[in-house]
C-alpha cells in the first residue's frame, strides 16, 4: 500500500515538473512553431513554389524572413526586402487567384442554367 502511495505521489510530482517546464518554455516565446533562422540570397525557382508564410521577428521567431514552401513540403527561408523576393511573392498570389477563377465561372454557369430552368 506504501509503495502504491510512494508511486502516485512521485508520478504526480513528475507530470507536474513537465507541466511547468512547458509552460515555462511557452511564456519565454519558446514554441514549437517552425521559424527561419536565416535567409539566403539565391533565387529559388517559381515552378517549386507551392506557398509562402510571412514571418515576423518577435512573433516566436527571431528574424523577419518569407518562408516559402515547396511542392516537396521543404521550407526555403528568404530575404523579405529582395526584389525577387516580393516578385515571387507575386507570383505565387496570380498563380492562386487564376486556379480560383475558373471554378467561379463555373459556378456562375450553373447558377444561369438553373435560372433558365
Amino acid at each position: 500500500m506504501k509503495s502504491t502511495v510512494f508511486s502516485t505521489v512521485a508520478l504526480l510530482f513528475i507530470i507536474s515538473a513537465t507541466l511547468r517546464s512547458v509552460s515555462q518554455a511557452s511564456e519565454n516565446g519558446n514554441t514549437s512553431e517552425d521559424c527561419c533562422l536565416s535567409t539566403g540570397d539565391k533565387l529559388i525557382p517559381s515552378k517549386i513554389v507551392k506557398g509562402y508564410k510571412i514571418q515576423l521577428a518577435g512573433n516566436g521567431c527571431r528574424i523577419h524572413a518569407i518562408m516559402f514552401l515547396t511542392k516537396h513540403s521543404k521550407h526555403l527561408c528568404a530575404p523579405p526586402d529582395a526584389k525577387w523576393v516580393t516578385a515571387l511573392m507575386h507570383k505565387v498570389d496570380m498563380r492562386k487567384k487564376q486556379k480560383a477563377q475558373p471554378r467561379r465561372k463555373q459556378r456562375r454557369a450553373q447558377n444561369k442554367g438553373k435560372r433558365r430552368a
